[in-house]
């Protein structure tokens, strides 16, 4: 049959006459391989170039060939069954069957019949290889898919572990490209390789290093496919495996290129996998850099954060008052030696006007204009500040303005607290004069102990010659208790200011006082005071001189009975043995009376030179006392409430 004559039956319109380059440029423009057959004998009328591609067949091979040499219908069914139930059925459907390549090899393949004509006399049958029909779906799958896949690759860079990060892009770079092994390579600071460090790999096709030599030529994004020569030895071990395609991209610029991602496959490559290869490339690259950029700021933050302790522990420990201010003359910040002299917490004045917490005897407002307007660093001396609670203390004052190129950013006040100074001044000045006391009073005892002797003896003299009932004898004895308080006056002044030597020795304290109260026991059944001893056992001995202890605790008792002497009252006495840590064991001796106590102006005074409130004291047995006591390591604490007064003294054990 003439094929022309066969194909002008193709349509049966009133256009007819189509002829065959007509039929075939239809056919090529359909997305699968295709061909026309003639019902009534089988034979292939007209193909597309997609069939020859798949078949391998040249196109005048294919026409008048049968068709049962191309199309193997499945199991139990015929050629001819196949197409007349194919014709019968007014329905599109895909049939599987195989196809017979040109080579003699079979591939599976999914087949679908049309009918052209009214009377079934010619067939339209496309066909797709099961493997082209399953990448393309899969292919179809990534496309609806790739959104998802976006966002996956996007949630990767809040990975804070970054082998990780990239491992999952691996997983969606699977998704997005089609590939079946994937492996990212990156440079070895040791040697001149590129080293695996991440792959997606079942088969092991990709190798664990790339050597230098193969850098040159996969320096830029490549794809080689099976057929083409190998450029580099990666592409030799590709052909060796029978891959399909190995598609490379550097990781990072060309030319300063950090690492390589691959991908490799047993089937063709998918339309666009050089493009998703880049793309993939491009993303490790900057995983890498925005985790390596993260741990670099991390690291910088870990030593910004240690510096800033660093900083406020300086700034807290500088012992001058250090206050910063904003340019607006506001207060930002306090350090503790500000906040301990000025009284405030700075969270108390921050924001506040410095004018309204730093209060001086002299106007600082021209300090500070000079200060904010022309960046002058001010200073005052010898500067009286009022703390929060109304008191003052003296202090230097400077003021340093800290500036940028768009003028002042703040202030910072460094105040120097002169208190302490003042303070020693001030008692440098008290033992300077206690000091010239000490030699006056040495120098006038001297000179007026031995009137005082002459006196003394003169008085008693007269008083030996006349007679017991002399009225005169009244008066001698009068003068005679003067002459002896002059005496002791004397000897206290001179016990006090010139240096003694004391003999150390055990001093049982439980026996000196039990002793100490016998002399005193006539004494107290003349006046209201009662006694009352309580003395612990086993009481250990102190280092010490008997006397000057004795001196200590005759003091201490004699002042506790004359605040008692009128009124009446109880004089309690407790020695006991005290422990506070290994090394720190005392011998604790507690006076206690019933008084009327110390008024607290006097409380802070008592142990002062020359402070008494006695009418008849000399202000000096309590300062004596403490002076010994201090002597032997000890000391001596005073608590005095209306209705008691109690003495204690500690001195360290043997």
């Amino acid at each position: 049959m003439n094929k022309l004559s066969i194909l002008s039956n193709l349509k049966r319109t009133k256009t007819t006459g189509f002829e065959l380059s007509t039929i075939e440029a239809l056919l090529n423009a359909l997305p699968r391989a295709a061909l026309i057959v003639n019902a009534a004998d089988r034979s292939i009328q007209a193909v597309n170039i997609r069939l020859s591609e798949l078949t391998a067949y040249a196109r005048s091979n294919l026409i008048d060939l049968p068709l049962e040499k191309l199309i193997i219908p499945p199991v139990d069914n015929d050629l001819v069954h196949f197409l007349e139930t194919a014709a019968q059925s007014d329905v599109t459907a895909d049939h599987l069957c195989e196809l017979v390549r040109y080579n003699g090899t079979r591939v599976h393949a999914i087949l679908n019949i049309s009918r052209l004509t009214g009377k079934d006399e010619f067939f339209l049958i496309t066909l797709v290889s099961e493997d082209t029909q399953r990448r393309s779906r899969l292919a179809e799958y990534r496309q609806q898919n790739v959104w998802s896949d976006l966002d996956q690759l996007w949630a990767i860079y809040t990975q804070p572990d970054l082998p990780n990060a990239i491992q999952q892009s691996l997983n969606v770079g699977a998704e997005l490209s089609g590939a079946e092994s994937l492996g990212i390579y990156q440079v070895d600071g040791q040697s001149p390789l590129m080293r695996q460090i991440a792959s997606l790999d079942s088969k092991e096709y990709l190798p664990p290093e790339i050597p230098p030599q193969d850098l040159g030529p996969l320096g830029e994004a490549a794809l080689w496919v099976n057929g083409k020569r190998p450029l580099t030895s990666l592409h030799r071990q590709a052909r060796a495996d029978n891959l399909a395609y190995v598609a490379s991209a550097p990781i990072g610029q060309a030319n300063t290129a950090i690492g390589l991602f691959i991908a490799a496959g047993i089937s063709s490559p998918p339309i666009h996998i050089l493009e998703s290869i880049e793309f993939l490339a491009n993303l490790v690259y900057f995983i890498i850099q925005s985790h390596t950029l993260v741990s670099q700021l991390r690291t910088d933050l870990a030593g910004a954060q240690l510096s800033l302790a660093a900083n406020d522990m300086i700034f807290d420990s500088i012992e001058d008052g250090l206050i910063f201010l904003a340019s607006d003359l506001t207060i930002t910040r306090l350090n503790y030696a500000a906040e301990l002299a000025l009284g405030y917490s700075t969270a108390e004045v921050t924001g506040q006007s410095i004018k309204n917490v730093l209060i001086s005897n002299e106007n600082l407002e021209t300090t500070f204009r000079f200060a904010q307007e022309e960046l002058r660093t001010g200073s005052q001396a010898n500067l009286r500040i009022y703390r929060r609670s109304g008191d003052s203390f003296l202090s230097n004052l400077r003021i340093l303005p800290f500036s940028a190129n768009d003028g002042l950013k703040s202030i910072l006040i460094v105040l120097h607290d002169l208190s302490e100074q003042e303070e020693y001044k001030n008692r440098n000045q008290q033992l300077e004069q206690r000091a010239t006391l000490a030699d006056i009073t040495a120098s006038f005892a001297h000179e007026v102990r031995n009137p005082i002797n002459n006196i003394s003896t003169g008085l008693q003299l007269l008083a030996e010659k006349l007679p017991k009932e002399d009225p005169n004898q009244e008066n001698i004895s009068r003068l005679q208790n003067d002459c002896d308080r002059l005496n002791d006056l004397v000897k206290s002044g001179l016990s006090f200011v010139r240096p003694v030597e004391y003999k150390i020795e055990p001093v049982d304290l439980g026996q000196l006082i039990t002793h100490l109260m016998d002399r005193w026991r006539n004494r107290l059944s003349r006046t209201k005071v009662k006694y009352n001893a309580v003395v612990d056992a086993n009481v250990p001995c102190v280092d010490g001189d008997f006397r000057a202890l004795e001196q200590v605790f005759t003091n201490l008792v004699d002042n506790a009975i004359q605040s008692m002497e009128e009124a009446g009252g109880t004089l309690t006495i407790n020695i006991r043995h005290t422990v506070a840590g290994e090394d720190r064991s005392h011998v604790e001796v507690s006076i206690l009376d019933s008084g009327p106590g110390i008024p607290p102006e006097a409380k802070d005074h008592i142990f002062e030179p020359f402070y008494t409130t006695k009418r008849s004291g000399t202000g000096l047995g309590l300062a004596i006392v403490k002076r010994i006591v201090t002597a032997h390591k000890g000391s001596i604490h005073v608590s005095s409430i209306p209705g008691g007064t109690m003495f204690q003294v500690r001195l360290p054990c043997k």
